[in-house]
């Protein structure tokens, strides 16, 4: 589809080349990716007030495993920036990679930086207004690692741990992998074979490593290694769009019974808590058999309220930390207030959807008033431009 009409305005042309791209199926794994992991985190925040797990690790993984969403979303991350921007870099120009860069950036740093000085007001309003509480949060605030969110850094083996918005190292995690897929991306076009090759190797090895280094012998590391289970991860989603591309197993792959029946297998190795790495290679094969469907779990996917959920999944990931450090102040004064009781289903599931309703509010009103329009200002602005407004302003 060429664009020759010189009345459309660039955003508009943006918008019809990403719709040309868009592949509908995958938008809501996003939402049901970012739901999955705020509940995860609600279960993990439970404990944190001296609660037991909402649903006991022994009768059930499906909570404790749900933070194998955040590797989904590094793998759906590199299918989808494959699918969207792998063919530009067939000419491996200055323009086609700044302009891959600033489309990155202006996805990720602006809700980012939003996210970090939300945090920043939450905890001087904690300061002013409940030193108590202000001083059980300040390990969560060290001022050393306000400086290294700022340029992405938190995923580099952050002494301070998490810190600030927590979710945010999986961001810092993607940034950086954007930056070293760069060359892959070029060599992808004229060292097809041997570059593939080398993804392969890398994702094997990393996932394999990963549950060796970290502590809990799983793929649920963060700051420490985050960037590697990323690099790994993002290389997988790589090469199962290769696999989308040929149409290997089309016809197989594109079947609803194919596709539910991944997805149960997913539900089914989150239960029994099997090896991350199995979990991980279904996900893989879920992403691949909904990119082909075209059949009745496209149409459900494709409803404007799956959509909806897909569309602010991010906001939805990057709010999270802030409505769950209110329900961890709750939870620790409930507990307060009741010692030696444990809060009963009702209570925490009236807990659970308030702050799910919360959350959700608040990632419909960022997407809507403040992600879409930062990327959209930032992806419009250009050096030339820059440079006029420099020189408008010298006069």
């Amino acid at each position: 589809m060429a664009f020759q009409s010189k009345g459309t305005d660039s955003v508009e042309l943006l918008k019809l080349f990403m719709m040309k791209k868009y592949i509908g199926t995958l938008t809501p794994l996003r939402g049901l990716a970012a739901i999955w992991v705020v509940i995860f985190h609600f279960d993990e925040v439970t404990t944190f007030a001296g609660l037991p797990n909402v649903i006991s690790r022994d009768s059930s993984m499906l909570l404790g495993k749900g933070y194998l969403w955040v590797d989904f979303f590094f793998i759906l991350s590199g299918f989808v920036i494959t699918h969207v921007y792998g063919d530009r870099f067939k000419v491996s120009s200055l323009d086609t990679i700044t302009s891959f860069i600033k489309a990155r950036f202006a996805r990720l740093y602006p809700l980012h930086l939003l996210q970090l000085f939300m945090h920043l007001i939450f905890f001087g309003s904690l300061l002013v207004l409940a030193p108590k509480t202000a001083s059980e949060f300040a390990f969560v605030y060290p001022w050393e690692g306000f400086w290294r969110h700022l340029i992405f850094a938190e995923t580099f083996g952050d002494p301070s741990g998490l810190s600030w918005n927590m979710p945010a190292w999986s961001i810092g995690a993607e940034w950086w992998t954007y930056l070293i897929m760069i060359p892959v991306f070029i060599w992808l076009f004229k060292k097809r074979k041997l570059i593939l090759s080398v993804l392969a190797i890398v994702s094997i090895v990393l996932l394999l490593l990963i549950p060796g280094w970290h502590e809990d012998g799983n793929m649920n590391t963060t700051w420490e290694f985050g960037l590697f289970r990323c690099i790994s991860e993002f290389s997988v989603g790589i090469l199962v769009y290769q696999a989308f591309r040929a149409e290997i197993g089309k016809a197989f792959f594109e079947k609803d019974i194919l596709g539910m029946g991944f997805l149960t297998m997913v539900v089914i190795c989150m239960h029994f808590g099997v090896h991350d790495i199995l979990t991980i290679g279904f996900f893989a094969v879920v992403i691949l058999s909904l990119a082909h469907n075209k059949g009745m779990l496209h149409r459900l996917a494709t409803h404007p309220t799956a959509r909806f959920f897909g569309d602010i999944s991010f906001s939805l990931y990057m709010f999270q930390a802030l409505w769950l450090f209110g329900y961890w102040i709750w939870m620790k004064y409930w507990v307060s207030v009741h010692p030696g009781e444990i809060p009963s289903t009702m209570v925490l599931s009236l807990s659970l959807l308030f702050m799910l309703l919360c959350n959700g509010v608040s990632a419909w009103l960022s997407f809507r008033y403040f992600e879409q329009p930062a990327r959209v200002w930032i992806r419009t602005i250009s050096y030339k431009s820059i440079k006029s407004r420099l020189s408008f302003a010298r006069r």
